[in-house]
């Protein structure tokens, strides 16, 4: 789809464009990364990473991120879910990499990683739908 915020007819359905967040990665206050104004991926070379377990699209695309850096890395836990990779790394488990949006709990930094680019969020529904979430779509596609 293409990224643009007005909603458009695409093959009999609407799409929205939410929201793009940068991605940040998370790490407890006594981290080498906490309170830096941001990292890039290179700086995650040899740290423990909280992760989503393996076969996850999240997942796919941070070790396909991580090799194309050429950084070593290593797991520190595997979980599902951007609340209990935050979770995790509020118990000093290593850092972990998360979508801007997913609230850090005290004793976390988030850092923003500037060589990921932001995550895109869509909405979509069936034209004859339209006039049920028109509403919905306007607000949540202004800026």
């Amino acid at each position: 789809l293409p990224s643009h915020p007005a909603p458009h007819i695409c093959l009999s359905r609407l799409a929205a464009r939410l929201d793009h967040e940068k991605v940040n990665t998370p790490s407890h206050t006594g981290h080498p990364l906490a309170g830096r104004r941001q990292v890039r991926l290179t700086d995650l070379d040899g740290m423990p990473l909280v992760v989503p377990p393996a076969g996850r699209a999240h997942r796919r695309a941070l070790d396909r991120a991580l090799l194309d850096a050429g950084v070593a890395w290593q797991v520190a836990a595997e979980v599902d879910g951007s609340d209990l990779l935050v979770h995790l790394t509020s118990l000093g488990l290593g850092a972990t990499v998360v979508n801007g949006c997913v609230p850090a709990p005290a004793g976390v930094s988030a850092v923003p990683i500037r060589d990921l680019p932001a995550v895109r969020y869509w909405s979509a529904c069936r034209h004859e739908r339209l006039p049920l979430v028109r509403d919905l779509f306007d607000e949540l596609s202004r800026p």
